[in-house]
């Protein structure tokens, strides 16, 4: 927040400066050329700043300022003219100045320690305003300005409690409650950001936008605390909570926040007919592709979604809050541009993942997705061009170079707001060079890299796959270690979630875990715990209820017409080209994938070797 001097403080300089130096300003005006006011050219600049030009006022006082050094009214609006321009080192001299002639003047001090904040000279700022704090109490800019430094630094305890007090100052600021809610969040303190949340939709100050902003974090906020009181044994108080918020909202105007809390309420009763719609979509678009990979048969199938399915998506837009765009190549979808732009429109959709293999990523589409945060997943199996060229056949590798660097050109540009993931799929053309693959990640800004086992499909069966050559399993054995510990230098989050068998990375997972509990995950923003934790060992979720959720919130569009819960289930719960998406989502199916989870006297439908990885007991607790 800037701080800005208020008018009637400088009005009131203005008249000290009138009465202190009316002698000065007499002589000096004897010894100018006639008609010529040193009275009358300062008030023209003070009266240009007033009117906001100021680089003009500036221009006309500090004329005078040359001419009559030491008065402090020309170096506070010099100063603040500079500041309105944004020439923060200038205006920082100059208020500097300004505080030789009158070091009392806290006005000054504010100013002088936002000068330093805009030049992200952070601890010097928070210096300023500790130093003002002792001496008298201050509005709440400053506690504002040092909430942002500190969090700047990286110290978040210190940056909640200024903000804290800034609130506790009783300014009205929308963006810093929004702050409040985003660490609150971000650090599980779900009491307190209730608390906040219902304060703020209660106070009839607040705007349509923002309320529409609270409600949504309300219904995931919500979720999230009661899920945990009822992973933890408490079963009646979450459900409580959650249908008396649920009363609160309008179904047909809080479209998202009631679906959002009901499907909770349905998860937490263990309902299989469902009210809500799907949180989550994995969309498989198109089969078509620009490559013809030697690990992937995708481009021999002819695969588009129709008309009808693309209605029936965005139809699901004002429900959902995360959607992944699969392929082939997503590009190829004649559907896909008009489902991304409509769904960037909706403020519930808050993650975003394109897989791709990132070589028909234009420089227009790069700015959309770095600006809307929109993830993107590249698929890349090599450093090295002609190893990268022959897997992917088609392939130019200096292509995805360009694309990479422009992606880093927008990341910088509007502040690294989305994140980039890279899948390696490891084979025996390319297994020798995973430690050099997590040294491109960090050069071009990926946070986390998958390794991942190649497919076997039909004809394909054993090529490839370094699970059956010896050689690459014994080099794998020797170089993991390494591998993790290169990946906790350069700070990057690691996936080994489908690694081989014959490895026996048991030993390694917690130390990976506690590597990256340190670095940036994807922001999935309240997906189910498969996606919002990275995993390090076939369906080791972490979830606060012990059974798998995602028939209750997530379904996937596969390349064979069929929908199911996550790409890992077997059995198909219906035809998306032969019925509607919303029959399918409570069909006999998928009601039968939630009635195995809740029972679990068995796996049922469900993969055995997911079932019992993913659900732990009968009780749910």
């Amino acid at each position: 927040m800037a701080i800005r001097p208020k008018k009637n403080s400088i009005n009131t300089l203005m008249i000290i400066y009138n009465m202190k130096n009316k002698e000065i300003i007499k002589n000096k005006e004897k010894r100018k050329a006639p008609g010529f006011s040193m009275k009358n050219a300062i008030e023209k600049g003070y009266s240009l700043i007033k009117s906001g030009e100021y680089a003009a006022g500036v221009g006309c006082i500090e004329k005078i300022a040359a001419d009559d050094p030491g008065v402090m009214l020309d170096y506070f609006l010099i100063g603040y003219g500079y500041k309105m321009t944004g020439r923060y080192d200038a205006a920082l001299k100059y208020f500097k100045r300004a505080k030789l002639q009158d070091k009392k003047d806290i006005e000054i001090d504010k100013n002088i320690g936002e000068m330093y904040f805009r030049q992200k000279k952070y601890k010097q700022a928070i210096k300023v305003f500790s130093r003002l704090i002792k001496k008298a109490p201050l509005d709440s800019g400053p506690y504002k300005i040092m909430g942002d430094a500190y969090k700047d630094l990286g110290d978040e305890d210190k940056a909640l409690e200024c903000y804290l007090r800034a609130k506790g100052k009783g300014a009205k600021d929308i963006e810093t409650d929004k702050i409040i809610i985003r660490i609150y969040y971000k650090r599980k303190m779900y009491k307190e950001l209730i608390l906040m949340l219902m304060d703020c939709l209660a106070d009839k100050t607040t705007d349509e936008s923002a309320a529409d902003e609270f409600k949504l974090m309300l219904s995931r906020a919500d979720s999230e605390y009661g899920m945990e009181f009822y992973g933890h044994g408490n079963k009646e108080y979450p459900l409580s909570l959650l249908k008396g918020h649920l009363k609160l909202l309008d179904e047909k105007k809080d479209v998202f926040a009631y679906n959002k809390i009901l499907n909770t309420i349905e998860l937490l009763e263990r309902r299989t007919v469902l009210r809500s719609k799907p949180l989550q979509a994995s969309l498989h678009l198109t089969t078509k592709c620009n490559l013809k990979c030697i690990m992937c048969d995708f481009y021999q199938y002819d695969f588009d979604i129709t008309e009808k399915t693309a209605e029936e998506i965005m139809e699901l837009f004002p429900y959902l809050e995360s959607i992944e765009w699969l392929g082939g190549e997503v590009f190829f979808s004649k559907h896909f541009e008009r489902l991304f732009n409509s769904s960037l429109s909706y403020k519930n959709i808050t993650s975003q993942i394109i897989f791709t293999n990132g070589l028909l990523l234009s420089e227009p589409f790069i700015e959309k997705c770095v600006k809307h945060g929109v993830n993107i997943f590249f698929s890349i199996d090599s450093v090295n061009k002609k190893n990268y060229e022959k897997i992917r056949r088609g392939a130019r590798f200096e292509d995805l170079i360009h694309n990479l660097n422009l992606m880093a050109l927008y990341r910088k540009k509007y502040g690294y707001k989305n994140t980039l993931l890279l899948n390696v799929v490891i084979m025996n053309c390319n297994y020798k060079e995973m430690p050099e693959l997590l040294d491109f990640a960090k050069k071009h800004g990926f946070s986390i890299v998958e390794f991942s086992e190649k497919v076997e499909r039909h004809e394909q069966k054993n090529a490839g796959n370094i699970r059956y050559n010896p050689a690459a399993i014994k080099y794998l054995h020797k170089v993991l270690p390494g591998i993790i510990k290169r990946a906790e230098e350069l700070k990057i989050s690691i996936n080994l979630g489908h690694f081989y068998p014959d490895i026996d990375i048991t030993k390694q997972v917690k130390k990976i875990e506690k590597i990256n509990d340190k670095y940036p995950k994807i922001d999935m923003n309240y997906l189910n715990d498969k996606n919002s934790n990275i995993s390090y060992t076939d369906y080791t979720y972490r979830t606060r209820l012990s059974y798998c959720h995602s028939p209750w919130n997530s379904f996937q569009l596969m390349i064979d017409g069929s929908i199911r819960p996550d790409c890992t289930c077997k059995v198909s719960c219906g035809d998306f080209n032969k019925q509607p998406i919303l029959k399918i989502w409570n069909g006999p199916v998928m009601q039968e994938y939630r009635k195995t989870l809740i029972e679990r006297s068995g796996p049922g439908i469900c993969p055995r070797g997911c079932f019992e990885k993913r659900n732990v007991n009968k009780d749910g607790c």
